[in-house]
């Protein structure tokens, strides 16, 4: 999700909240993927996405439809996890939820919640013309890494097809 992403961009100026996560579940942030993971691909800037089979698919009474564990770095690193959710009901869940554990937002914004700190940020997002949502969860250090790598990954690219079309000109 866009709005998403935009939060973990902006939102990294935020104070400490209670309860900030140090991971999610039994991996914490930078540790390397698990044997039981199963790779689900990679993104650009080198993000590695992987799943883990039989995972537990909610927090509470809030379901999730799917998760995604984000990697990056060599070694690779736990930087994020994406939980993605359907329905409105699922995600007024999932406010009280995150207010009960880590307090009041550091921002909000329309359907977007985030709690920020300068170490960790949770990002829980809903689009009501999709139906749809994500609770993000993630390290900045390693997420700021991630960004670098990709503004630079479009950059190259950028200039890779401005060099392969100059003599169309």
């Amino acid at each position: 999700m866009t709005a998403t992403i935009l939060a973990f961009s902006l939102a990294h100026t935020g104070l400490a909240f209670q309860n900030e996560p140090d991971g999610f579940r039994h991996l914490k942030w930078g540790n390397p993927p698990t044997e039981h993971m199963v790779y689900v691909g990679i993104m650009k800037g080198e993000r590695r996405l992987y799943k883990l089979p039989n995972e537990k698919l909610h927090i509470g009474d809030a379901w999730f439809y799917k998760i995604y564990y984000s990697f990056f770095g060599s070694p690779e690193r736990f930087m994020r996890i994406d939980l993605y959710f359907y329905g409105e009901r699922n995600y007024k869940l999932l406010g009280s939820i995150c207010q009960g554990k880590f307090g009041e937002e550091t921002t909000k914004g329309f359907h977007e919640h985030a709690w920020t700190s300068p170490e960790t940020m949770v990002v829980l997002a809903y689009d009501m013309a999709d139906d749809k949502g994500s609770l993000s969860l993630g390290d900045w250090t390693i997420f700021s890494e991630y960004t670098e790598a990709k503004r630079r990954a479009e950059e190259a690219e950028k200039e890779k097809q401005a060099e392969k079309t100059e003599e169309d000109w």
